[in-house]
């Protein structure tokens, strides 16, 4: 069966500067008086903040979602004393992030990714999740009305794993049982793209962040992978 492989955040939805937004509320939300700037957190999440950051480490201790936030935490708190606040308010404001980057307020689809996800389905493609993300990923996923689309979601935070680590892409094609025809859908040249085609996928862009390879088709709208997705056949 010919299936795709579908990123989320940056290639389904929208969610500006979610996890930097996240800590200013919280912050705010405690001490609404203290003169730090969403600009601030924003600039001082250097990379290295998150565990897709180093996708060549093994994150298999982190699966279980609990710990996966407490690794989190520890980042937050850092951010937030590199933006003034003390080790003590830092520790008191962390905990209180995951509830805000779980707001599905936060998250919106691109305006043609239902059409495009129900035209692609009844072309005969089956569609499975493959994202470097957080664990309440397939919960936010009900909660959008889209996972009645996908098979399978495979999340980055629940196997241990981010793209493009071979690992992670092995892990897909094992469970959609090792398709003739798989195609992944992203807007990262790197985790995507080059990870896909390393695994010998092909790969597609929609929305691509970066420098592209002439190689890759490039799509401006979700819309537009449906000519494109015809050439493939089963």
């Amino acid at each position: 069966m010919k299936t795709l492989f579908w990123d989320f955040h940056g290639t389904l939805i929208r969610a500006e500067k979610l996890w930097s937004k996240s800590l200013y509320q919280a912050i705010k939300h405690i001490w609404p008086d203290r003169a730090i700037t969403l600009e601030q957190l924003s600039a001082s999440q250097h990379p290295g903040t998150f565990p897709w950051d180093y996708p060549d480490r093994d994150y298999r201790h982190l699966t279980d979602p609990d710990k996966w936030w407490q690794a989190m935490e520890q980042q937050f708190a850092a951010i937030s004393q590199r933006c003034g606040l003390t080790a003590a308010e830092a520790a008191q404001v962390a905990p209180t992030v995951r509830e805000r980057i779980l707001e599905p307020a936060n998250f919106h689809l691109y305006e043609d990714a239902i059409e495009t996800l129900e035209i692609l389905s009844k072309q005969g493609w089956r569609h499975i999740l493959l994202s470097n993300n957080f664990p309440e990923l397939p919960v936010l996923m009900d909660q959008l009305d889209i996972s009645r689309f996908f098979d399978q979601q495979i999340v980055s935070a629940l196997v241990g794993f981010e793209k493009p680590h071979p690992e992670i892409f092995a892990l897909a094609i094992e469970r959609a049982g090792y398709p003739m025809i798989c195609v992944m859908i992203g807007d990262n040249p790197q985790a995507d793209a080059w990870g896909a085609q390393q695994a010998g996928m092909s790969a597609i862009l929609v929305h691509p962040r970066g420098e592209t390879d002439s190689t890759v088709p490039v799509c401006q709208n979700l819309s537009d992978l449906i000519p494109l997705l015809q050439e493939y056949r089963s």
